[in-house]
């Protein structure tokens, strides 16, 4: 495994130009940059942060300062939103609701002031089951099925079992982990709320494979297979050649990534732990604070990005005028009801500036 992974950081350090780190201070990055110290007397770290927000910059001195990198810290004074929507979204030639492409954005354009090729530590978490919803279908497995858990102990009893939101009457239908996954976890909208928008037809992506639908290691795959590609890797590519910067990804180096495909899903995560071999790998390579630490992500919560005035008249412009092109494609009542302040309004609000983007197109 560490042979493998310093293997995939030497290979990306080719290049005419220096070769720097995104670091956020998390067990990826933070793991990305330990090798990178074994073959460079010195590096190049940035990380970003907005102002008055819970970041991961005290994290991410921890192992600069671990490794004496030139460590470059980005406080960004969070713009308007309105603004920074308008700036990123015509990167993107579909609809795009990934709501850390905006930040995503900024630190790309930071790193172009001094670098020109960066490292990230890019999915880590789907190789080795980073995600608090992996360990939560990890947890629901050992005791589904739903319908027997709340027989047994009634729904209210059975959501204090767990400290998640996943859990509620809409998805205790799900027949297994594989059904929660793609219906909860990779869908904004339910079943119901795509038929009242008039989305009757769903898009299945053709795998490689046939999973399990009982397999943790499965779901992983499927999501290497599919979101990183049509989502992960569009956002970074997109937000980084947006800024003429190239992000290179070592935990997607072939060898490495198929040999952890492949790993057992006990060395990836348990009820109690996630990434387990790669803390038991990398732990010498960080700090005891960064070794303690689970994931905490570069997303932002919408829920409050819908507090400010500016966005919710955007919204309105775009959303609640039934003679916007957006409803030629969906229902106008039905998206009505679903302007909740939440992510699914986000969701449509990215489809709504997309379609008044392309007007002329569509």
């Amino acid at each position: 495994f560490t042979y493998l992974l310093k293997n995939a950081v030497k290979k990306q350090l080719v290049a005419d130009v220096e070769v720097g780190s995104f670091l956020s201070g998390g067990l990826d990055s933070s793991s990305i940059v330990g090798l990178v110290a074994e073959f460079l007397p010195k590096q190049t770290t940035i990380s970003f942060g907005y102002d008055h927000e819970d970041s991961e910059l005290k994290y991410a001195k921890e192992i600069a300062d671990k490794y004496n990198t030139n460590h470059i810290e980005v406080h960004e004074k969070k713009e308007d939103l309105v603004t920074a929507l308008l700036k990123t979204s015509p990167f993107f030639d579909e609809p795009f609701a990934d709501s850390s492409s905006i930040p995503h954005f900024e630190i790309c354009r930071n790193a172009r002031k001094n670098l020109t090729v960066v490292l990230s530590g890019d999915v880590g978490d789907e190789l080795f089951g980073g995600y608090n919803f992996y360990t939560v279908e990890n947890k629901l497995r050992n005791h589904f099925s739903y319908k027997n858990i709340i027989a047994q102990f009634g729904l209210k009893l059975y959501q204090k079992l767990k400290p998640i939101s996943f859990i509620s009457q809409q998805n205790i239908e799900n027949k297994n982990i594989l059904d929660f996954h793609q219906n909860y976890v990779r869908r904004a909208f339910s079943k119901q709320e795509r038929e009242a928008l008039g989305l009757h037809s769903d898009y299945e992506q053709p795998y490689s494979f046939i999973p399990d639908p009982d397999s943790l290691n499965d779901i992983m795959r499927l999501d290497i297979e599919d979101f990183v590609p049509s989502n992960m890797m569009v956002k970074s590519d997109r937000m980084a050649m947006a800024n003429s910067l190239e992000v290179r990804t070592p935990f997607l180096d072939l060898d490495f990534a198929e040999f952890c495909i492949q790993l057992p899903e006990n060395l990836k995560l348990s009820n109690d732990n996630d990434k387990i071999i790669l803390r038991e790998s990398m732990g010498s390579y960080w700090t005891e604070t960064i070794r303690k630490r689970h994931k905490q992500g570069f997303g932002m919560n919408v829920k409050n990005w819908f507090t400010e005035d500016s966005l919710l008249r955007f919204s309105d412009e775009l959303l609640k005028n039934p003679n916007q092109k957006i409803f030629n494609y969906i229902d106008f009542k039905a998206t009505q009801n679903l302007l909740t302040k939440d992510y699914k309004h986000w969701c449509l609000l990215q489809l709504g500036l997309w379609a008044h983007n392309n007007n002329s197109f569509l």
